[in-house]
Formats: structure tokens, sequence, C-alpha cells
């Protein structure tokens, strides 16, 4: 049977990385269908019970971790304890934060991945840099993850994501570190240890560059008096002028608002209708499900001043009325007046540019080589 298989995979080492590259595979392969296979089985379950039965199993894992340190390593040290006791709940706690159900699973799915990682790793590396590779393979395996649900449709990619899935690794690592306590030395990566590292760090920092660019995106916030603040991918100006420019326009803005709200959100032909459907899908919701007229009338501010061609387009596709704006209006009274910061579009990039992004990515990726080719350098010659 090993025969088959490249020289690569024949060694202890091959095998445990092939078996972490068939996981990500797998979890990778099964993005698309997560959404399906959720509402199926929870609509066969129940939402609060699949919630229940993950913490139950969670509960009776660390509860039969916790027997085993008494029972078979018969372990005294008082330290270990109380590393389990505080990792354990802070894995537990940063999985209470999760409240999405696919996210929970992801988050279960990563703490694995470094424990699996740590597995693979653990075959060639006896230095306490095994601990930092897992953090920075964990980091980057959510971030590729991040990516590529935000090329898959009605999923997205979220920065916030890769964060928890970096500390649901984290974590598990630490738990190995401060409970487990494997028999690793303590000292500096070895030559060969110290170039991955900088491999891993380089990459970490252009996969990065490449979500803020790709997912994230760059924009402006922009201020109105009578508003508060919102976030476009214009300026004020240029997104003034891109509304006058469809109001003269109607047969083309008509289209792309039809695209926008039956087809599919994000418009190839310009983010402007893509940012107009959400001001106007908030404004409805806020309003007629939510009963706060606050953000009804923000909203509706934010449109009827920046987005008037998308307003003038979209009535067959909203309930709203002359008569909703002036309830709106009445109900929303002196807290009117106040700033509202519209979380529309928050996640777009405002403090820099793009091009200023890639010139600190070229500059701190190049400082780490260097730095690593010299540490490594020295090593030699000191050897």
């Amino acid at each position: 049977m090993t025969s088959v298989l490249p020289a690569v995979f024949r060694s202890t080492c091959g095998r445990r990385w092939l078996l972490v590259v068939g996981y990500l595979s797998v979890t990778y392969a099964t993005l698309p269908y997560i959404p399906a296979w959720r509402d199926a089985f929870t609509d066969a379950v129940g939402l609060e019970r699949v919630g229940q039965g993950v913490g139950v199993l969670l509960t009776v894992a660390g509860a039969g971790w916790l027997v085993s340190v008494i029972i078979r390593r018969r372990e005294r040290r008082v330290s270990v304890y109380i590393g389990f006791v505080v990792i354990a709940g802070a894995y537990g706690y940063a999985f209470s934060q999760v409240s999405i159900i696919i996210e929970k699973i992801h988050f279960i799915q990563y703490g694995l991945l470094g424990g699996l990682i740590y597995w693979a790793l653990r075959a060639t590396t006896r230095d306490s840099a095994l601990y930092a590779h897992g953090v920075l393979l964990v980091t980057l395996s959510g971030l590729l993850d991040e990516l590529i649900q935000a090329a898959i449709p009605d999923r997205v990619g979220d920065l916030r994501d890769v964060y928890m899935n970096a500390v649901a690794g984290g974590l598990v690592l630490a738990f190995i570190a401060a409970v487990v306590r494997p028999p690793l030395t303590w000292r500096r990566p070895t030559v060969a240890g110290g170039r991955m590292l900088a491999v891993e760090v380089s990459a970490l920092i252009i996969l990065s560059a490449v979500f803020a660019s790709r997912v994230s995106g760059f924009g402006y916030r922009i201020t109105d008096p009578q508003i508060g603040t919102f976030y476009s991918t214009y300026t004020r100006s240029e997104l003034l002028d891109r509304d006058r420019q469809y109001l003269a326009q109607p047969e083309r803005a008509a289209f792309w608002v039809r695209f926008t709200e039956t087809v599919s959100t994000a418009a190839p032909d310009d983010p402007y209708f893509d940012e107009g459907y959400v001001h106007r899908f908030r404004r409805d919701t806020y309003f007629f499900k939510r009963q706060n007229s606050f953000v009804a009338y923000k909203e509706h501010l934010v449109l009827t001043t920046f987005y008037r061609a998308y307003l003038q387009q979209a009535g067959g596709f909203t309930e709203w009325t002359d008569d909703a704006t002036r309830r709106c209006l009445a109900e929303a009274g002196r807290r009117g007046r106040e700033p509202y910061d519209s979380p529309v579009r928050a996640h777009l990039i405002t403090r820099f540019s793009e091009r200023t992004m890639w010139i600190v990515v070229v500059c701190i990726v190049g400082g780490v080589v260097f730095c690593g080719v010299r540490a490594s350098r020295r090593r030699v010659r000191g050897q």
C-alpha cells in the first residue's frame, strides 16, 4: 500500500502531513455545501439542540482528558491543573462568543487542525519553535479558508473569523504546551526552523494583504452634518458625481438596480448599487421589522442624499412610501438630530490606501527575509 505513495509520503513525517493536507482539503471542499447541510440538520434536530449537543461533547471531552491525567498519569503538579482550567475556560468562553452555528463548527475544526499540525510537526521539530510554527500555519489555513468563502456565492469572508480560527488552534496548542507538556527543548530554533518561520511570517503578511485588497477592500469614511458618518468605496464628491450620472441615465440605473435586487447584491458594474441596496435593505428592515425609526431615518437620509438614482429605481422592491417617510421622521423625533454611524461597508479600510499597504508589505517581507538570511549565516559561522 505504501509503495504506491510518493517517496516523500512513505516516512512518518510525510504520512502525517498527508493527513493534515487531506483534512484541510475536505474542509475547503465542503465550504459551498455547509449552509445546506446546516439547514437540513437544524430543521431535523433544532438549532438549540445542535448548540447544546456541541457544548456537551466539548464538556465530555474535557472531563475525559482530566480523568486520564489524574488516573493514568497520576499528575501531581498543580500548574498542570491550573493550565487545564484556564485554557479550557478560555476555549469555552471563546466558543460561547461565536453566535453562528457554522462558525462554531469552524471553531472546533480549527482547534482539531491545531492538534493535527502539532502532531505532524512533532515528527521533525523538537524545539519550542514548534508552537510558533503551529500558530502561524493554523492562521494561514484560516486566512485561505476565508478567501475561498469570499469567492463562493452566499458565503462571506471575514477577518474576524480568521482571528477566531487562529484563537481556536492557538488554544489547543497552548493546552498541549501547558497541560500535555511533551518533552521539547526550550531553545532557539535551528537554522532550518528559522528559515521556515521567516517563510511562514512572509506568507501570512502577503496573504493578509491579498485578503485586505480582494475581500475587505479600501474606501472612505464620509461625514455629513445631518447624517453622521457612513462608509463608501468613493469619496463624498465621487459618490455625488456617480449619483448625478445615474440620474441622467435612468435606463442603465434601472438595469443594475434590478440586477442587484433580484440576482446578486454585488453588481459587477459599480459598487454604488451594492451600497445603495444595503442601505435600502437596512432602512426597511429597521423600520418595518425592528421598529427602530432612528436607524431607519438616518439610512433614509443617506439614500436621499447620496443614492437618489438607486432610490428612484428601487420603488418596486420596497414597501416604503411618502407616508413611511413622515412616520419615520415623526417617530425619530429629537433623536433625528443625533449623529449616526452606519455599519454599511464598515469593513472597508479607510486609514490608508492600497498602494501604501503594498509598499509596507514589501518593506516588511524584505526585512523579514533579510534578517532570516543574516541570522542563518551567523548561526552557520558560529557552528
